[in-house]
Parts: structure tokens; C-alpha cells; sequence
């Protein structure tokens, strides 16, 4: 279901705010960091050296122009390296950008499974409602990657996702959203409506993993955490994004952020 209110700038995320009543949050930034990885080397190299320049530019308001900066090249660290994560009968130039890279698909077929369907039963939910556009954009305000963040915490603790998600890791995840310290600022959602989103948010992601016999617990949390961080408006606003999803992509011993993004996060987030 399409909406002529969701826009590519919100696709795109170039700011670190997202109000988009026409997707609810539930397509901001991701599909551009994942078009992103998909370019060529020298594309993401050049939005590097940007966002290196930021981090070393006079500012205004230093601390918070530098934290986004940061945020950004980190980022544009995981597009990176998802890019150099390709399928082996990749035939042509290790620089031009593919359509098969398994890594990139990965995390576009989790997020199209996590956001479309539940985001469209959303949408049907709100049609009568007074306070609709208020709703959406609230749901832009990090409901999102909290509600993520909150599946990214009971796969971690599960055993298996075999069986799929309990009650009990149902409720866990709600509690991540309406405890969010961002909860406050969202006085329009309601936790009648976090219970549907999680519950069609949870099937949906029972459906890829049923989809996805052979995906192990370790790609997964690693395919979420990517997820977390892109559809985030503003990780360097949101310390669950970076604790549970940031951290432990930076802490990942496949090398996903560089030596130089690492120093950063820690000098601009000892705080």
C-alpha cells in the first residue's frame, strides 16, 4: 500500500529526524543505506571522507554535530562491509555494484518482511482514527528500531527460534517500546497499538525465519542489529540503538567497523 506521503528523503535519510506520516518510520533510512552498499566503491569511499571531514570540522553545536557524523560514518561503515560480502559466482568488476550480494539481500528481505505487511495492517488499524497523522508520526519517532531492538534482545536470549516467539518474548518486546526513554515524547501511541504492531512485527518475522531454515541465530542477530541501525532516525539520540546494536556490530570479530569509526564512538560517547 503505497502513501504519495513517503517521500525518498525520508528513504534516503540524509537528517537525523523523521516525521513521515507517509510511512510511519517504517521506511526511513534503510532502503538508502542498503542502495548505498550497493554502489561502488568509490561512492562509498567519497561519503566516507564526508563524513571523516564532519567529524573534524568546526561547529556550532560540536557535540551534537559530531555525534551524527559519527553515527553516519558508522553507517557508512556496515554498507561497506556488506558490500564485500558477495556470493561467490559473482562474475565482473569487484567494484561495480550487485544485484546478488547475499549480504545486502539478507537484510533487504528481513526489512521488507518486518515493515510491509505490519506497516499496511497498521494503516488499516488507523483509517478511522481522529488522531491518525499524529500517530504516524509518532511511529517515526523511533517506535521502530525500539520495537526491533526488543526482538534483537529475546533472539539473543532464546535457544532456538524454531518454535517461534512465546507469549512471555511478545510481551518482553512491548515492554521495550512503551519503557523506551523516548516513549514520553510519543503521547499518541498507545499500548493497545504497540500490542498489534509487535504482534504483526513477531509473525512476520516467524515467517522469514520459517522461510530461512538454514539461517543460524549468529547472521540473524547480525541481519537485526543491521536493521536497528538504519531504520534509526538518530542513533546518536538513542542509546538502546547503540547499546544493542551498534556496540555489538563494532565488538563483531568480522570486522564491520574500522579501527578509526571505533575510536570515534568511544571519544564522542564516553558520556
Amino acid at each position: 500500500m503505497g502513501d504519495p506521503r513517503h517521500t525518498s528523503s525520508c528513504a534516503n535519510a540524509i537528517g537525523h529526524r523523521c516525521l513521515c506520516a507517509g510511512c510511519g518510520g517504517s521506511r526511513h533510512g534503510w532502503p538508502g543505506w542498503l542502495s548505498l552498499a550497493r554502489e561502488t566503491r568509490d561512492v562509498r569511499l567519497s561519503r566516507t571522507a564526508q563524513h571523516e571531514a564532519a567529524l573534524n570540522s568546526p561547529s556550532r553545536r560540536p557535540k551534537k554535530a559530531h555525534r551524527e557524523a559519527c553515527s553516519d560514518l558508522a553507517r557508512t561503515n556496515v554498507a561497506s562491509w556488506l558490500a564485500t560480502q558477495t556470493c561467490s559466482d559473482v562474475a565482473g568488476d569487484n567494484d561495480a555494484p550487485s544485484a546478488t550480494n547475499a549480504a545486502i539481500e539478507d537484510v533487504n528481505r528481513l526489512a521488507e518482511a518486518l515493515t510491509h505487511e505490519p506497516w499496511n495492517k497498521i494503516l488499516q488499524g488507523l483509517s478511522q482514527a481522529d488522531s491518525a497523522i499524529n500517530i504516524r508520526k509518532e511511529l517515526a519517532a523511533h517506535v521502530w528500531c525500539d520495537l526491533i531492538i526488543g526482538l534483537i534482545q529475546v533472539v539473543h536470549d532464546a535457544k532456538s527460534m524454531l518454535d517461534g516467539l512465546s507469549n512471555a518474548a511478545r510481551s518482553s518486546i512491548i515492554s521495550v517500546v512503551l519503557n523506551s526513554s523516548l516513549q514520553q515524547q510519543r503521547q499518541h501511541i498507545a499500548p493497545e497499538l504497540v500490542e498489534v504492531m509487535v504482534g504483526g512485527v513477531c509473525a512476520a518475522f516467524e515467517g522469514f525465519v520459517r522461510a530461512a531454515p538454514g539461517v543460524t541465530p549468529e547472521s540473524l542477530l547480525r541481519a537485526l542489529r543491521i536493521l536497528a541501525l538504519f531504520i534509526c532516525p538518530a542513533p546518536e539520540s538513542h542509546d538502546a540503538v547503540r547499546e544493542n546494536a551498534l556496540k555489538p556490530l563494532g565488538d563483531d570479530a568480522l570486522g564491520i567497523l574500522t579501527s578509526e569509526t571505533k575510536e570515534y564512538l568511544t571519544r564522542l560517547f564516553a558520556d
